[in-house]
């Protein structure tokens, strides 16, 4: 186990370096040990990152099937924990995938065991991947409801990933709401300024501007 247990380890471990470890070690010995044992849990991790690591390969469809069977197993233990960061990632795949049906299900599942938990910062994440998926499916109205609730949890967001979520929610904004848009551009700008956040703003201060043009040549006539 001593043995197995390093590999996964180390495998997870190398994903967040530079110099990632593009060793076969998940195929070849983490996973057929931990099937031979029955460690549903340590299984389960195996083929999260097995599918982590496909993704950044750019395998999605093989990534897809082992992040599904890692989703198998996770709901086999009582590790909830673990059910939440398959469920969130399946909610983001599915997504870039156009599984827009399958997304939203999976982020009300990884929603449901971030109360569980109580990390309101997995709440976050949740929420605004059920947001997306609403976006996605022209349900608007859900999709702004879900983005209300965020806004109480962003100060559980990272200080360093702050200013992206911010862009991101000004995103869903700015062609309905550009006010509120604009608002969260600012917030995301003095903490950092970034080249998506001076797009956006400037793409509403362009919409305006063509807006009183059009509004002056009516009044003209």
């Amino acid at each position: 186990d001593s043995k197995a247990h390093y590999y996964l380890v180390r495998k997870r471990l190398g994903y967040l370096t530079p110099h990632r470890d593009s060793s076969n070690v998940l195929d070849s010995i983490v996973i057929p040990y931990y099937t031979s044992t029955d460690d549903k849990e340590k299984l389960a991790e195996a083929y999260y990152n097995k599918a982590y690591g496909e993704i950044i390969s750019g395998k999605t469809k093989e990534s897809v099937i082992d992040y599904k069977r890692a989703e198998k197993l996770a709901n086999q233990t009582d590790n909830p924990r673990l059910q939440y960061k398959v469920y969130e990632v399946l909610a983001v795949v599915n997504e870039r995938t156009g599984n827009y049906y399958l997304s939203l299900d999976n982020a009300k599942k990884a929603l449901k065991l971030s109360s569980l938990i109580n990390n309101p910062r997995w709440t976050c994440d949740a929420l605004y991947n059920m947001s997306l998926a609403y976006n996605r499916l022209h349900q608007q109205d859900s999709c702004f409801y879900y983005l209300e609730k965020i806004e109480p949890l962003l100060k559980y967001v990272q200080k360093k990933d702050l200013p992206n979520y911010l862009i991101s929610i000004a995103y869903f904004y700015k062609d309905t709401k550009p006010d509120k848009a604009k608002n969260y551009l600012e917030k995301s700008l003095s903490l950092g300024e970034t080249t998506y956040a001076l797009e956006h703003l400037a793409d509403i201060y362009r919409a305006r501007s063509e807006e009183r043009r059009v509004g002056k040549e009516c009044r003209s006539r």
